[in-house]
């Protein structure tokens, strides 16, 4: 709101991918008890093997609460486990707005008619040019979203 008028303006929008940036399996063990309870449908069970990044998520809070961005969580695991995503975001207390499932090659076309999406944050270096001009490869170790 601008001197009593409604804003139109949309938010700037980061979009972080789950899994190795913001969730993370610390070792072996808990990637064989993800695995198990997937393979059982048991989506709660299977996110909460995952730890948050805690770096990542420091960031992430700054991005939302400081630089005023938006923040949406996509992940690539499987679209059932997306419900179960939403409730691990907020009792880890991410400042997340939307948790989505989303195919690589989809997003990357769709990215081209988002115009609220600033990037798509990815730790995989095997998914660089992925997205295009909109992605960014992230060091889960040492995460900088916005800036240096």
């Amino acid at each position: 709101m601008l001197h009593g008028d409604i804003s139109n303006r949309v938010e700037p929008r980061l979009m972080l991918v789950f899994e190795g940036l913001l969730g993370l399996h610390t070792d072996t063990r808990a990637r064989a008890k993800y695995s198990m309870h997937a393979r059982l449908g048991n989506w709660r069970r299977a996110v909460r093997t995952y730890e948050v990044n805690e770096m990542a998520a420091r960031v992430l809070v700054d991005a939302v609460w400081r630089r005023r961005y938006s923040a949406d969580v996509v992940t690539f695991l499987d679209p059932e486990i997306v419900e179960a995503l939403e409730g691990w975001c907020d009792d880890k207390g991410l400042p997340v707005g939307n948790v989505t499932y989303a195919d690589k090659a989809m997003l990357a076309r769709e990215l081209n008619y988002r115009l609220d999406v600033v990037g798509v944050f990815y730790p995989n270096p095997a998914d660089a040019l992925t997205f295009g001009s909109k992605g960014y490869l992230v060091d889960p170790s040492a995460p900088i979203l916005i800036g240096a």
